[in-house]
């Protein structure tokens, strides 16, 4: 982090290379959008460039902080979004997009497998997005990063008892959410 801070193009393309899936697996999830969690992603890599001076290896692991740094950028953007969509904005309208693609799948081999299995992950999605934000982080940065509950802590700058807490009411939120959708 240290040659980063001093403008090493090199570290930072390694420490991409070395962090870029899980960054991007976290910021998937918490977006469910492939746009948005590439824009997610790289304004969470401009952050560490411009911030790289800041971390201490003393308080976290640079996985730790990357995830801090994600999430942070992701409830800036949904606060920024909500009052995008509060004063008006127009929001992105894809119903055609989706008419189009669904469209040319058809025919294709093993297409009722895939809608099948498509359908049954907008399930696991829709419920994880009725989650409230923390429980959703705290449940994904475990599930699918692998994260230990006192790093996740560390990101979400809570106890390892409230992460715990949070891990849950989210599983039990979602079985909720799951048995009511279907």
């Amino acid at each position: 982090m240290n040659a980063i801070a001093q403008g090493d193009r090199a570290a930072m393309t390694a420490l991409i290379a070395r962090h870029m899936q899980p960054v991007y697996r976290y910021a998937y999830h918490l977006t469910n959008n492939p746009s948005s969690a590439e824009d997610l992603t790289q304004d969470t890599w401009l952050k560490v460039w411009q911030k790289a001076g800041a971390y201490r290896a003393d308080s976290a692991s640079v996985s730790t902080w990357l995830h801090r740094i994600l999430h942070n950028q992701f409830v800036d953007s949904t606060r920024k979004s909500w009052r995008e969509r509060f004063f008006g904005l127009p929001d992105q309208d894809t119903e055609e997009i989706d008419w189009f693609a669904d469209n040319q799948a058809q025919g294709q081999p093993g297409h009722l497998e895939k809608l099948e299995k498509d359908e049954a992950a907008t399930h696991m999605d829709y419920a994880l997005r009725k989650l409230p934000v923390n429980q959703r982080s705290a449940l994904l940065l475990q599930v699918n990063n692998g994260i230990s509950n006192q790093e996740i802590a560390h990101i979400l700058g809570l106890g390892v008892r409230a992460v715990e807490s949070l891990q849950s009411r989210a599983r039990k939120n979602l079985r909720r959410i799951l048995e009511h959708k279907t």
